[in-house]
């Protein structure tokens, strides 16, 4: 039986992308198992976290989420980490939980300041669950929304003032009254100058007959 070309290309694809999901999961066993950089976070929900997910601070992979356990007396999860044998945690380190862009959760370092000291290995980081950050989140949604009705309120109504027959025919209105004023201001202008030759040419008469009689007397 003859395979097709697309069908060979499909099957080589496939193969290709099985392999490189087990090699990337091997080597995340081996980081796994080489590393002893052991931390703790304590989580009330950790929304499908599972072992080998990333660990990351200021969006850089420093390790691997190792292991992970329910209490079932207190109904925390302990998530242990396997950190890179360089990473230090400074004390105030907390951690939360993240989801890249196909919705696969990953731990999400937030660390302290050095000054105050370093954590030892072992210890336990504070953690917040993802659904308490999304919560703060959606609390502020109400009045997104409060003010995304307004603002449809007010482009509506901008939309009939707008569409309204009245307002155009008041700014035609406007625009007849404003070429009206026009005309009258430059026709009280053309009186005025009038005005003011005449006056000069009166105060000029006014002169010369004064003249005049003072000659003849």
């Amino acid at each position: 039986m003859k395979i097709s070309k697309e069908i060979s290309i499909a099957l080589v694809a496939i193969v290709a992308v099985v392999i490189i999901y087990f090699g990337i999961m091997f080597l995340k066993n081996v980081r796994l198992q080489s590393s002893n950089n052991l931390y703790y976070i304590t989580m009330s929900d950790v929304n499908g976290l599972s072992p080998q997910s990333d660990v990351l601070s200021n969006g850089v992979s420093i390790g691997l989420v190792k292991s992970l356990n329910l209490d079932p007396i207190t109904q925390l999860v302990t998530i242990a980490i396997d950190l890179k044998s360089n990473m230090e945690l400074p004390k105030g380190t907390t951690a939360t939980l993240s989801k890249d862009m196909l919705g696969a959760p990953k731990v999400k370092i937030m660390l302290g300041k050095r000054e105050n000291g370093l954590l030892a290995e072992g210890d336990t980081i504070p953690g917040t669950p993802m659904s308490d950050l999304m919560s703060s989140v959606s609390s502020v949604m109400p009045t997104v929304d409060s003010l995304m009705l307004k603002l449809d309120t007010i482009l509506t109504s901008i939309q009939v003032l707008t569409s309204d027959p009245a307002l155009k025919n008041s700014l035609h209105n406007l625009e007849y009254l404003s070429n009206d004023l026009k005309i009258t201001t430059h026709h009280l202008n053309s009186l005025l100058g009038k005005d003011v030759y005449n006056r000069k040419q009166f105060g000029a008469n006014n002169s010369q007959i004064n003249q005049c009689r003072f000659q003849r007397s």
